[in-house]
Order: C-alpha cells, then sequence, then structure tokens
C-alpha cells in the first residue's frame, strides 16, 4: 500500500507543478499580447506625430487642425506608453526568468 500511496502523492505534485507553469504560461502570453498591443498603439502615435509636423511644416497644419492633435499631446502619450511597455518588458522577462 505504501508504494500506491506514493505513486498518488507523486502523481498529485507533478499535477500540481504542470497546473503551476501552464497558469505562468499564460499570464506570460497575456502580457506579450498586451506589450504587443502596446507596440501597435506606439506606432500609431509616432504615425500622428509625423503627420503633425508634416503639416506644420507645410503650413496646412490650421486647416486640419481639428483633426489633428497637438505636439505636446501625442509626444505627453508616446512618454507614458513607453514607460508602461518598459515596465512590461520588465515583468515579462522577471516572469520568464522564473520558470
Amino acid at each position: 500500500m505504501s508504494f500506491f500511496d506514493d505513486a498518488v502523492s507523486a502523481a498529485k505534485t507533478v499535477g500540481k507543478s504542470v497546473g503551476r507553469r501552464a497558469e505562468e504560461i499564460v499570464i506570460i502570453s497575456k502580457k506579450k499580447l498586451e506589450a504587443i498591443e502596446l507596440e501597435n498603439k506606439l506606432s500609431g502615435l509616432y504615425e500622428r506625430l509625423g503627420k503633425v509636423y508634416y503639416l506644420d511644416f507645410e503650413g496646412t497644419a490650421d486647416d486640419l487642425m481639428d483633426e489633428t492633435e497637438d505636439h505636446a499631446d501625442i509626444i505627453d502619450k508616446i512618454k507614458a506608453i513607453t514607460v508602461s511597455l518598459d515596465e512590461l518588458r520588465t515583468e515579462i522577462e522577471n516572469l520568464s526568468k522564473n520558470k
């Protein structure tokens, strides 16, 4: 009976370990997806910033001011997303190290 108890105990331990690892993988995957979404937002902001600067350079920014944001607003958003993205990447790295 002792052998059977040991086998059941070992199976439970392995099951718990596999469950924890699967949970960690899901968390890391969600974080990576979140990072990709932030990178896409960042790319869009850089595109908008470029458009605003181009319109300013061409002197047509006043005509389209309703459709564009101020340089400072876009730059503030870029800074905020960059900070969030850096924190998220650090978190992903730390979670990946704790395998």
